[in-house]
C-alpha cells in the first residue's frame, strides 16, 4: 500500500511514494483498547492464563521474524 505525498520544496508536480504499514495505519480507540483489556482481565479470571516465559518467547520470535523481513 502506498500514498503520495507533497512537500512544498518539491513543488506540487513531484509526488513521493510513502510507504504505509497497514496495521499502523489507525491506532486503536479507547473504547477498543477498553475493551480488550476487558476480554484480558477475565480470561485471568477464569484461570486462562500461560506462563509468561511462555508469552515472552512468542513474542520475541514474532520480533525477530518481522525484523528479518524488512
Amino acid at each position: 500500500m502506498s500514498r503520495s505525498k507533497v512537500s512544498a520544496s518539491d513543488g506540487p508536480s513531484k509526488p513521493q511514494a510513502v510507504l504505509v504499514d497497514p496495521l499502523m495505519d489507525e491506532d486503536p480507540s479507547d473504547d477498543e483498547i477498553l475493551e480488550s483489556m476487558r476480554r484480558g482481565m477475565e480470561d485471568v479470571k477464569a484461570g486462562r492464563t500461560r506462563p509468561a516465559r511462555q508469552a515472552m518467547a512468542e513474542i520475541r520470535k514474532k520480533l525477530a521474524a518481522d525484523a528479518d523481513s524488512r
